[in-house]
């Protein structure tokens, strides 16, 4: 039989005194250090803040040192462009609006039918009598200046001048190719105008693959022009303080249900509009248009119920009734397309002016301005 020892009081005090030393020990590894560092934190940070003072007084006793000013900044010396070399004559209509407080200056460029192609490449061979013969027929002035030249005198004559707006009012191509695209995109990112001052209203030279190449269609035409400006979308707005533009895009086809939305909204506004289109819209009071689209076309060549191109669909009516309504905010529409200038009364009240062709070595030009009071 094992027998137990017996342990003394005293013992049991000692090993109590170092359990407690222990459990001491315990807590301060855990607490005591945290204080520890705090305590060091706290010491440092006064002082930082003693060395802070001194070098202040310190500062303050000493004498400042002499600084050099600070040269002003120079304005930057204006870019003068170069006035164009093509003396272009300007198509020029005012437009007045009730309680327009600002005036606006607004150029309009149409229908040049640039043609860059002269060799088989980006053109067909088969094409190439009918790409020459329009070349020579068509995309020309009467002078003799071809559309590849002029539209960079255009971007001159552009960049020369002072605008609000810039309106590329659609055919500014005579068909889609790779050649015609870059010679766009070149003028364009010519203009010293910021992108939100520019509509280009794309029409359906503007996009077409006719002539374009081996396997070069409309849908390659739309991928191109999508690279270029804008990115060939549906809103096309410029919206002032007291005044709107209000462009159709693709206007050679009924409108979209996205493009009837775009139109709608921006009516609803309230702004005085100035609606922008290609291909222009019927009168209801003046026989002159019909007649004059019959002399330079051979048919009724814009919106109408008589038009063997452009009737218009239900949605379009849509639009163009709500544009003609005696309380529409539409103040004026300017258009394209026919190849010759008209100016008349499509309503009662409102006015449509179609400008000439640019090939014709002539430039749009609207000024916006508040009525005259009688």
């Amino acid at each position: 039989m094992r027998h137990r020892r017996r342990i003394s009081g005293k013992t049991l005090i000692c090993l109590g005194v170092l359990a407690a030393a222990s459990l001491l020990l315990l807590l301060w590894c855990l607490f005591g250090s945290d204080r520890q560092r705090e305590g060091t934190r706290e010491k440092e940070k006064q002082e930082e803040a003693s060395r802070r003072e001194e070098e202040e007084d310190r500062g303050k006793d000493s004498p400042q040192e002499e600084t050099e000013p600070t040269p002003e900044k120079q304005p930057e010396e204006p870019v003068v462009y170069p006035a164009p070399d093509y003396p272009f004559q300007t198509d020029e209509i005012t437009v007045e609006v009730d309680g327009l407080q600002s005036e606006y200056t607004i150029a309009f460029v149409n229908d040049i039918h640039m043609i860059t192609d002269h060799t088989s490449g980006d053109v067909l061979e088969d094409y190439l009598p009918t790409v020459n013969e329009r070349y020579e027929t068509l995309s020309v002035t009467a002078d003799g200046v071809h559309g590849e030249e002029l539209w960079p005198e255009v971007v001159k004559f552009l960049n020369y001048n002072a605008f609000d707006a810039v309106i590329f009012g659609g055919d500014i191509l005579d068909y889609c190719s790779n050649s015609n695209i870059l010679a766009l995109k070149e003028g364009l990112d010519g203009l010293k105008y910021s992108a939100d001052q520019i509509l280009y209203l794309r029409s359906d030279h503007d996009y077409g693959g006719w002539y374009g190449g081996s396997g070069f269609t409309d849908t390659t035409g739309f991928l191109l022009q999508s690279l270029v400006l804008d990115g060939d979308q549906t809103s096309k707005v410029i919206e002032f303080e007291d005044f709107m533009i209000l462009g159709i895009n693709q206007s050679y086809r009924n409108f979209s249900e996205q493009a009837c939305q775009i139109l709608n909204e921006n009516l609803d506004k309230g702004k005085p509009v100035l609606l922008a289109t290609h291909v222009p819209f019927y009168s209801e009071v003046d026989g002159s248009l019909a007649e004059l689209s019959m002399a330079v076309r051979n048919k009724i060549y814009y919106w109408s119920p008589d038009s063997p191109n452009y009737v218009p669909n239900g949605e379009t009516q849509a639009v163009i009734d709500r544009v003609y309504a005696p309380d529409s905010n539409v103040v004026q529409i300017v258009a394209a397309h026919l190849h010759a200038s008209w100016d008349g009364y499509v309503t009662d009240r409102l006015k449509e002016h179609i400008f000439a062709p640019t090939f014709q070595g002539k430039i749009g030009i609207i000024h916006v301005r508040g009525a005259e009071k009688q």
